[in-house]
C-alpha cells in the first residue's frame, strides 16, 4: 500500500509538471507577438508557430488526463482496501494494472521511492509512511471517519494555499496581457495579436472554470462529513468517499512545493487540535 500511495504522488507530480510547461508553451505562443515584430517574421510563418505550440500544448494535456486518472485511482484503490470501503468496486484486470504503475514508478526512482515510503509528514520530505494516524482506539466506523476527516482537512489547507498562489499569477498574467494589448496589438495586428494569445486565454479560462468545479465539490464534501458528524452510517460513509475520490480525478492539482514546505507544520497543528479535543473530552 506504501508503493500505491508513492506512485500515486508521483503520478499526481508528473502531471503538474506537464501542466507547468503546457502553461509555458501558450505563453511561448503568445510571445510571437513580439518575435514578428522585431524579427520581421511573416504573418503566415508566426501563425504556425503558434498553431504547432498549441497542438503540443493539447497533446500534453491528454497525457495530463491519464497521469491524474492513474494517480486517483490508485489513491481510491488505497482508501478502499485500506478503509474496507467498496473494495468490490476493482475488477481484477484494474488491480493488475494498478499493482504494474506502482511496481513501474518505484523501479524508475528506487531511492527516492524508498526514501518516501520511509518517511512521514513530520521528516524533511514529506514522505508517504503512516498516511492515517490515530491517537486512541477507535471503532471501525469511528476510524474511517477519523481518515475521512483528515483527508478533507488536508485538502482544505493545500487548496487555500493552491488558491491564493493560482489567483496571485492569473492576476499578473493579466495585467502583463492587458499592457501588452493596450500597447503592442496596434503594431502586429489585432488578428495576430489575438492568435498568438488565444492557447494563453483558453487555459485561463479553463483553469478558472476547473477550479470553481472543484471548490464547489468541495463545499458538498464539507457537507458530507458534517453529516457524518452525527450519523456515521455505512451509506453516509460511501457517500463521502465516493466524493472524495471524485475530487481526486479532477484535473486541478496541488501543488507539490506548497505540500513539502506546510506538511511538518499542518501535521503538528492537527495533533494539537486532537489533543486539545481529548482533553476537552476528558473534562
Amino acid at each position: 500500500m506504501l508503493r500505491y500511495q508513492y506512485a500515486s504522488r508521483s503520478y499526481y507530480n508528473s502531471a503538474e509538471k506537464l501542466n507547468d510547461l503546457v502553461w509555458l508553451i501558450v505563453v511561448f505562443a503568445w510571445s510571437v507577438i513580439f518575435w514578428h515584430d522585431n524579427l520581421s517574421f511573416s504573418k503566415i510563418f508566426s501563425v504556425g508557430i503558434c498553431f504547432f505550440a498549441d497542438m503540443v500544448a493539447m497533446i500534453l494535456n491528454s497525457q495530463i488526463k491519464k497521469n491524474v486518472y492513474w494517480a486517483s485511482a490508485l489513491r481510491k484503490y488505497f482508501d478502499a482496501y485500506v478503509l474496507g470501503i467498496n473494495i468490490d468496486q476493482f475488477k481484477e484486470s484494474e488491480i493488475e494494472k494498478l499493482e504494474e504503475l506502482s511496481i513501474k514508478a518505484t523501479k524508475k526512482c528506487v531511492e527516492k521511492s524508498k526514501e518516501q515510503m520511509s518517511n512521514t509528514c513530520y521528516d524533511t520530505p514529506p514522505g508517504v509512511h503512516n498516511w492515517y494516524e490515530f491517537s486512541q482506539t477507535l471503532s471501525e466506523q469511528d476510524a474511517i471517519y477519523e481518515c475521512q476527516k483528515q483527508n478533507c482537512w488536508w485538502n482544505k489547507k493545500l487548496m487555500y494555499k493552491r488558491i491564493l498562489y493560482t489567483i496571485i499569477v492569473l492576476l499578473l498574467l493579466f495585467i502583463v496581457y492587458l499592457v501588452f494589448y493596450l500597447f503592442i496589438k496596434a503594431k502586429t495586428g489585432i488578428l495576430l495579436f489575438f492568435f498568438s494569445s488565444s492557447g494563453l486565454v483558453l487555459k485561463c479560462v479553463e483553469r478558472s472554470i476547473a477550479n470553481c468545479k472543484y471548490y464547489m465539490l468541495s463545499l458538498k464534501i464539507d457537507g458530507a462529513l458534517e453529516v457524518l458528524t452525527n450519523s456515521r452510517s455505512d451509506e453516509n460513509i460511501k457517500n463521502l468517499q465516493t466524493q472524495i475520490d471524485a475530487r481526486r480525478s479532477m484535473l486541478v492539482l496541488e501543488r507539490n512545493f506548497i505540500h513539502k514546505h506546510y506538511a511538518k507544520e499542518y501535521t503538528e497543528l492537527f495533533d494539537d487540535i486532537r489533543k486539545v479535543k481529548k482533553i476537552k473530552r476528558a473534562k
